[in-house]
Formats: structure tokens, C-alpha cells, sequence
């Protein structure tokens, strides 16, 4: 996808600059100074050229590669290799790369090193050029000296999160929204397999079960792409401490893996069927069995269900209230795909064709997107502005960031309190039943 211009003060800060002072001290590349890096942790954080930026300064050490790329979503660009090249500072085994962020910036990176230079073999968008990409990506690393966490998205490794310094206070969301790694879950965790009846084949769900009174109707969030919620970006225990500080009523997850990404494709491009699966087998059946048996009761109200999603899946979520208003009652749509079927004709977008022609209905949205996502970005602020003339309920809100786990992480707690938060204790089973 194309990108938007950046801000000033956003974007690759070149290595003669003066913000960059310090790469060019005798000490540097010295055992002493890669101590001192270890210590201090990467990236490294300096005063940014504009009000409200930093400087983020990458590093990476290696003597004997023949060159170095950070790949930072959202400022690094595959269609621009340069803009992720590291530079090598001379006579040194020091690789650099340095970017101004926003202050309350989120995103994920990896370090690939390689001998002979990136070269994509086409555009972007075709097969050869995306398996290319896929190619660099499987020797890609997580940042070794990286200050932040580390996870495992859908399909490109694991990568480390690097976070500018007013993202850790309240500039990136509250603190109960974010995701912990290391707090213990308090909630259960159901793995278990769903035999889809719209396509005939076993698909793996996770059921994460609250802790909630014997016979408590408890509020649903259906989840797209569970396989990494229920691993690599921990959504589980942020539920727990949601639930716990009464930020959220009891709610149950239900967390779908995704499948291969023909099949991910397939069933969150606007699929009828699919969220007719869930609304009709998935939940009445197999999700309504998990929690009884543990002696909770799946809420039946729309408005104490949603659906959740990221891309793909952001698309489906916003989707499913369209197609089963009965059923999903609220979205949460982080970077969704809204350009979908054709990127380059705007005039086929789906959601967007329907919201201009559809009555206004009753359905709770939250959109999220990056700032850094290109074309999405324009999309995402289309599907908004349609939202907000049809005078439906919506919380916007453009995240300092690109098409990226990091963000999506930080910021899915906070748009289920939106969402759900006033819901309360859930107090009817039976579809339509009031909360308070």
C-alpha cells in the first residue's frame, strides 16, 4: 500500500546529522562502549527536532556482514529499502539507524543482516516480490540488546517492540489496557477444535473462561486470529486485570485461529457464512457448552458482544454487526482492511457502498488505525466519516504507529472497556436482554 506523507520531524534521521552526535565519538564500536549499550539497552532515546518527537537509534553488531536492515513497520518501507538500510559507522562493527517517532510512538522491529544487498525482484504487490519478502523476513531477529518485549505476530518471527517515552504513560492508552506477558493468569484457558459447519473442517479455538459467580451471564468477545492472542501478543491476562478492576463485566473470549492465509482471506473478506457459523453453531454449541460446564451462561445480547480484529479480521468484525445484528451488537476493528475487494478502485469498497446506502442502526463501533498505514489509513477515515454522518455510536482514534502487533497489543484492552465498560453486570440470556 502506498504511504502517506510523514510529519516533519518523523521519519529516517540520516547518521551525518547532528542529532547523532554521539555515533561519532572515537569510543564508539569499543568493547567498553558495546557495555555501556548493553547496559543501557536499544533502541536509545534522544530529543527529537519537533516538539512532541524523540530520535530512535537502532544498533546492530556485526564485522563481517555486508549490510544490515532494520525493518520497523510503519517507517520502513520494502518498496524503499533505504529507508531501513543501517548504516555502518566506519572502521567499526557499529550498523545505525536512526528514526524520529511521536512521542507516545509503539511499534515492532527485527534486525536481518545480510551479504549481498536487498533487492526486490518487482513491485510490491505482486507474488514474486511478496515471497521475496517473505524470504528476508525468515532471517530476520528479534533486536538482542532490545529494551522491549519480544513477540510472535501471524507469520514473520518474532519481533521486539520499541516504545518512545511518553507511550508509557497515559499519551498511548491507560495502563489496564495494555498487554503483561509475565502477569499470572487468573482466568482459565480452553484450547479445544470447532468443526465448522459452513465449510466442513476442524478449526482450532481458544475459550478463555473469567472468573465469575456460579450462573453469571457473562459478556462475549469474539476474536479473530487466536492462534497469536492466545500466545504471542498475551491478550489473556489483561482480560483478567480488566475483569478484576471493573473495567470490563466477566467476559468471555473466544479466540479463532485464522488457518492458512488463503483460508484467513477467505473467511474475513465479508463472508456471510462464517459469521453465520459463529452466531449459529459456534457460540450456541461449542462455546456455550465450555462455559456451562464450568457454570456460566454466554450472554444472547448483541450490545454485550463483539467482535474483534486486526487487517483482515478488522474488516470481519465491522462486518459481522452488518450481517448478524442479532447476534453482534459492537466491533472493534484495529487497521482494518476497508480498501477490500480492490485497492485501486475505491469505488468497490464494500463496507463503505454499504454505509452510504443502509438505514443507521443501533450497532457500537471502534475503529483504530495507524497513522504510518498508507491507503489503510485514508480507508479507515472514510469508514469513520460515514459512521458519524449516520449518527451511530463510534470511538476513532488514529494510533502514532503502522499495520502492527505492537500497537494492536496496547490498545485491544482499551477498546473492549469502550465497548463494553458501561455494560456492567450482564443481566439477561435471552437475546436482546438488557445491562446495565
Amino acid at each position: 500500500m502506498s504511504r502517506l506523507d510523514l510529519p516533519v520531524g518523523i521519519g529516517r534521521v540520516p547518521l551525518a546529522s547532528p542529532a547523532l552526535d554521539l555515533m561519532r565519538a572515537e569510543e564508539v564500536g569499543s568493547s567498553g562502549w558495546w557495555q555501556w549499550i548493553a547496559a543501557t539497552g536499544t533502541p536509545l532515546h534522544l530529543p527529537g527536532a519537533v516538539d512532541g518527537t524523540e530520535v530512535l537509534v537502532f544498533l546492530y553488531r556485526d564485522g563481517q556482514a555486508g549490510g544490515a536492515y532494520v525493518d520497523l513497520i510503519g517507517l520502513t518501507d520494502r518498496e524503499d529499502l533505504s529507508t531501513g538500510a543501517m548504516d555502518r559507522v566506519a572502521g567499526t562493527d557499529v550498523w545505525c539507524a536512526a528514526f524520529g517517532v511521536p512521542s507516545d510512538f509503539v511499534g515492532s522491529y527485527s534486525l536481518i543482516s545480510h551479504d549481498a544487498p536487498l533487492v526486490s525482484p518487482g513491485p510490491r504487490d505482486t507474488d514474486e516480490a511478496r515471497a521475496w519478502w517473505v524470504s528476508v523476513l525468515a532471517t530476520a531477529r528479534p533486536d538482542p540488546l532490545g529494551t522491549g518485549a519480544a513477540f510472535a505476530g501471524l507469520r514473520d518471527g518474532r519481533r521486539s517492540i520499541a516504545s518512545a517515552s511518553a507511550s508509557a504513560g497515559a499519551g498511548a492508552a491507560a495502563p489496564r489496557a495494555r498487554c503483561s506477558s509475565t502477569a499470572p493468569m487468573r482466568g482459565e484457558l480452553v484450547a479445544t477444535t470447532w468443526r465448522r459447519p459452513d465449510v466442513d473442517r476442524d478449526q482450532r479455538v481458544w475459550v478463555y473462561v473469567p472468573t465469575a459467580r456460579p450462573g453469571e451471564v457473562v459478556a462475549l468477545a469474539v476474536v479473530f486470529d487466536g492462534q497469536v492472542w492466545s500466545a504471542g501478543v498475551p491478550l489473556l491476562p489483561v482480560l483478567d486485570e480488566l475483569i478484576d478492576d471493573g473495567a470490563l463485566p466477566a467476559t468471555a473470549a473466544v479466540l479463532l485461529d485464522s488457518g492458512t492465509p488463503d483460508e484467513r482471506r477467505d473467511d474475513l473478506t465479508c463472508r456471510g457464512t462464517f459469521i453465520d457459523a459463529i452466531a449459529d453453531d459456534l457460540i450456541p454449541g461449542l462455546v456455550s457448552s465450555v462455559l456451562s460446564a464450568r457454570g456460566l451462561v454466554a450472554t444472547r445480547d448483541p450490545g454485550a458482544t463483539v467482535v474483534g480484529g486486526q487487517s483482515y479480521g478488522g474488516l470481519a468484525a465491522f462486518y459481522a454487526p452488518i450481517h448478524r445484528p442479532d447476534r453482534f451488537g459492537a466491533s472493534l476493528s484495529q487497521s482494518g482492511s476497508f480498501w477490500w475487494p480492490d485497492l485501486q478502485d475505491t469505488s468497490t469498497r464494500r463496507v463503505a457502498t454499504w454505509l452510504r446506502t443502509a438505514p443507521p442502526r443501533t450497532a457500537r463501533a471502534v475503529i483504530q488505525v495507524g497513522l504510518f498505514e498508507g491507503d489503510l489509513t485514508e480507508a479507515n477515515r472514510e469508514v469513520a466519516a460515514l459512521v458519524t454522518d449516520r449518527g451511530e455510536w463510534l470511538r476513532f482514534t488514529e494510533v502514532p504507529g503502522g499495520h502492527d502487533w505492537a500497537w494492536w497489543g496496547v490498545r485491544f484492552g482499551a477498546g473492549l472497556v469502550e465497548l463494553l465498560g458501561d455494560r456492567g453486570v450482564v443481566r439477561g440470556a435471552s437475546a436482546g436482554g438488557s445491562s446495565t
